[in-house]
């Protein structure tokens, strides 16, 4: 037994979890706070041979760190020695969904739904980052305290991006993969419902819709051989074989999409909240348009240069790496996930490239232009370009107001049932001092279910910067207080 040290965590290696294609997982340490944890080792050999894979993991994780959410597994910290890389994440004691599924076989239609709610919700929030996760299984989901949690998310998608040669290692276990990644196939975020799928139908049957010796037998399978619920196994409602059949259709253009997923009557009922998966993408690719477009008022020239360039090399391909320093040169304010969302949202194919003239377009598109630019400067200025600041500066001064509208959402609440702010604070944060952004979140909803997810986070951002930030009391009571002067408080 071999007991090592990297930075402030420590693992003995005869306390494996588990061992995957890429690395193992160990138990180990926190040495700051005496916390146990998961550390995943993986040798850089085995994984990432050039420069441009490492700088992709790292974006990636950086991007994974920023997720803070009770269905997904919490990304601690991320460490590089010679040799390897350290993922640290937090630990779930009572492993993983396929090790349940071999105990118990199969399971009811409550507990199966009880799983799969949790999974949904879990991937409510890597789609609001257009976060595909490409490889949901059971081993994938982890579960701790009765709750199951979202693992390795994007991590197949980096190494697919930037080193081709491993996607074979990864066809291990393809079974719950999608037609259209089997055949290496164009495919959209619709190949996860495929998995959620495939995931739900072996939970409640105790085996797979399909099974092969090999990737070619299986694709052949699942072309040929028709969708059968086995009623002598399992009882199962007909909504939830609806749900499953519609999940498992090979053509993604006729498969459900996200949203019919939450709309559909199996879990309309879970999902009061409505969640509009489409409207929440728009509301942020046009949030982050819009504050690239306040920076063209001061920096007219050299953005227009910018443009000139791309717009003469309109063929040049561009990875995250080229995207994001043309993003900081028009916005150096820009966080790295608005970045990579951006060019999520351009990169449709999902193969981790575009083209200046894809950039162009998507900046047209929300009139971030040569043109708009020339509207905006010089003596000759086209009249009605003042009227566009100013409604720019309205838009900036509307969106002041409408947060302290949805303030006066709390305020309302305390006044109307006698509360304190004391007593609010400790209603929804489920740490004893500290309110975290999932707890703010149940904190609106509670008192308006209609919020959107955005207008929940510009709500939050008056209190903390980010969403993996924390609010502690004191914060939590001075942003009301300097809102509403008013003697109650």
């Amino acid at each position: 037994m071999t007991e090592k040290n990297i930075d402030h965590y420590s693992f003995h290696t005869s306390d494996v979890l588990g061992v995957g294609s890429f690395g193992t997982v160990f138990q180990g340490i926190d040495l700051k706070n005496n916390r146990y944890v998961a550390l995943k080792m993986i040798a850089k050999d085995n994984l990432l041979n050039d420069p441009k894979g490492k700088s992709g993991l790292m974006t990636e994780i950086k991007i994974m760190k920023k997720l803070n959410h009770k269905n997904i597994v919490q990304l601690i910290d991320v460490l590089e020695t010679q040799n390897n890389f350290y993922i640290i994440q937090e630990l779930c004691e009572n492993g993983d969904l396929s090790k349940f599924l071999k105990k118990n076989r199969q399971v009811d239609e409550k507990m199966a739904l009880n799983i799969i709610i949790n999974v949904l919700e879990g991937f409510y929030e890597l789609l609001k980052y257009r976060i595909i996760h490409r490889d949901l299984k059971p081993a994938n989901i982890l579960i701790h305290n009765n709750t199951y949690k979202l693992a390795d998310f994007g991590f197949a998608k980096i190494v697919d991006n930037f080193n081709p040669n491993v996607l074979h290692s990864q066809v291990g276990t393809p079974l719950y993969m999608s037609p259209q990644i089997l055949r290496n196939e164009q495919y959209s975020m619709k190949c996860d419902i495929w998995s959620l799928g495939f995931l739900f139908y072996e939970m409640l049957y105790g085996q797979s819709p399909w099974t092969a010796q090999s990737i070619p037998q299986l694709v052949k399978n699942i072309y040929t051989q028709p969708l059968v619920f086995h009623d002598s196994i399992n009882q199962v409602s007909d909504n939830v074989k609806d749900f499953i059949t519609k999940c498992l259709i090979i053509q993604e253009d006729e498969r459900l999409s996200w949203q019919d997923v939450y709309h559909h009557p199996v879990f309309a009922q879970y999902f009061v909240q409505d969640p509009k998966v489409e409207n929440l993408f728009e509301e942020k690719e046009l949030s982050i348009a819009m504050s690239m477009r306040e920076q063209f008022g001061t920096q007219q020239l050299s953005i227009n240069e910018l443009l000139r360039e791309l717009a003469e090399d309109e063929n040049r391909i561009l990875n995250i790496e080229g995207f994001s320093e043309i993003f900081l040169a028009i916005n150096e304010n820009l966080e790295d996930e608005e970045i990579q969302y951006i060019f999520n949202c351009i990169d449709e194919e999902s193969n981790g490239q575009i083209t200046c003239k894809n950039l162009l377009d998507w900046l047209n598109k929300y009139d971030i232009s040569l043109e708009d630019t020339y509207m905006r400067s010089g003596s000759n200025t086209v009249y009605g370009a003042p009227e566009k600041r100013q409604i720019q500066q309205g838009l900036q001064q509307n969106e002041l107001n409408q947060d302290r509208q949805l303030i006066q959402i709390l305020y309302d609440e305390i006044k109307t049932n006698n509360l304190n702010l004391v007593e609010l604070f400790h209603k929804f944060a489920t740490s004893s001092d500290l309110m975290n952004y999932q707890d703010f979140t149940n904190m609106m909803l509670n008192y308006d279910t209609t919020l959107s997810d955005w207008e929940i986070f510009e709500t939050f951002k008056l209190f903390a910067q980010n969403k993996s930030d924390n609010i502690n009391l004191n914060q939590f009571k001075q942003v009301l207080e300097q809102n509403f002067q008013d003697d109650y408080f």
